[in-house]
């Protein structure tokens, strides 16, 4: 009797040890990491956005592409890391926020009739961790 309330015992144990790990994962280590990737794309969303206003303020209109800022105002397109999408530094070119294809990474408006022109889109729907819209950003 006592091998099969030892192994009954480690079951239990094997058990409890199992759903604590689950629900550290799921209420600790998943929204810190998450937490981060929504810092990281909100860094590289500056960082783009601050290129585009220099190369605006130097040549008066914004470029056909985001990749016209490589090297002299970033060194490479940043990636974007929208949940559940993944990270991704592929830039969709649209014609207003709502040409949207919402597959991750960016989108940029080249329209200059748009009212967005020359704005950079986290290109996702949903929101962040936090309920923010990935459009908002």
């Amino acid at each position: 009797m006592k091998i099969s309330d030892k192994n009954g015992k480690s079951a239990i144990w094997a058990v409890i040890l199992l759903a604590l790990g689950f629900a550290a994962w799921h209420f600790v280590v998943q929204p810190s990491r998450l937490s981060a990737m929504e810092k990281e794309t909100s860094t590289s969303l500056a960082v783009l956005r601050n290129a585009l206003g220099k190369y605006y303020s130097q040549k008066g209109l914004y470029p056909e592409s985001l990749d016209t800022l490589i090297p002299l105002y970033i060194s490479k397109i940043p990636m974007a890391h929208p949940h559940p999408l993944g990270a991704s530094n592929k830039v969709q070119l649209v014609s207003a926020e709502t040409g949207l294809d919402y597959g991750g990474g960016w989108a940029f408006d080249t329209n200059t009739e748009s009212q967005t022109y020359g704005r950079v889109f986290v290109n996702a729907k949903g929101a962040d961790s936090k309920g923010k819209s990935w459009i908002s950003y």
